[in-house]
């Protein structure tokens, strides 16, 4: 679609009458959003999205043909989904957060958080990578899986260092929420979602 939105991944579809996207974010190489409302359907089944049931994330990824600048960057901030609900119902949330990108002797650390709040809690996911490898997915979070986020670490066309963040956050009431965070060294992003708002503290 001209706008970058994607309504079918894979197995998974968009469909219906209501169908509707958010938080379409579309740069060269990347895009992410989320289906809101509508059906999604994964090969035989149908899941209903819409009002405080919850939605679908995604995120689309390439890795550029380009060398990558071992550049640090600190303090990078991140454009974001809209944290929702996962396997239930409640409000949508809010989430901000930074991410300090560090190269040392050809190394890198990954050192972050992000700071989500939704039905009046909050709650904080550091994130901590070590030498992550280019362009491939790795897991953090939680060592018992109750937060948890998967971080692809890419190169941009322009030799950037790019990080994708899938995550998912329990709350002390045991409410679970999931969205995106996609961070790129150097960058400052002019737009964030109508729920997002920066310097978030818990």
């Amino acid at each position: 679609m001209p706008s970058g939105a994607i309504v079918g991944i894979n197995d998974y579809r968009l469909t219906g009458e209501t169908a509707e996207l958010a938080d379409v974010h579309r740069q060269r190489g990347y895009l992410h959003g989320r289906w809101m409302r509508g059906l999604m359907r994964i090969g035989r089944c149908t899941t209903a999205l819409g009002g405080d049931a919850g939605a679908c994330h995604y995120a689309i990824v390439e890795q550029a043909d380009t060398p990558l600048q071992q550049q640090t960057a600190l303090g990078c901030r991140g454009v974001f989904t809209t944290p929702t609900v996962v396997g239930g119902s409640g409000p949508a949330g809010r989430v901000d957060g930074t991410l300090d990108m560090i190269w040392q002797d050809g190394t890198l650390r990954l050192i972050g958080n992000l700071v989500i709040q939704a039905n009046g809690e909050c709650a904080n996911l550091p994130i901590r990578n070590y030498q992550p490898d280019i362009g491939t997915t790795c897991r953090g979070g939680s060592p018992f899986g109750s937060s948890t986020y998967d971080l692809t670490p890419v190169v941009t066309e322009n030799g950037a260092l790019r990080c994708v963040i899938l995550y998912r956050l329990r709350f002390g009431s045991g409410a679970l929420y999931q969205g995106v965070a996609m961070f790129e060294a150097h960058a400052h992003f002019g737009t964030q979602n109508m729920y997002t708002k920066n310097d978030l503290n818990c």
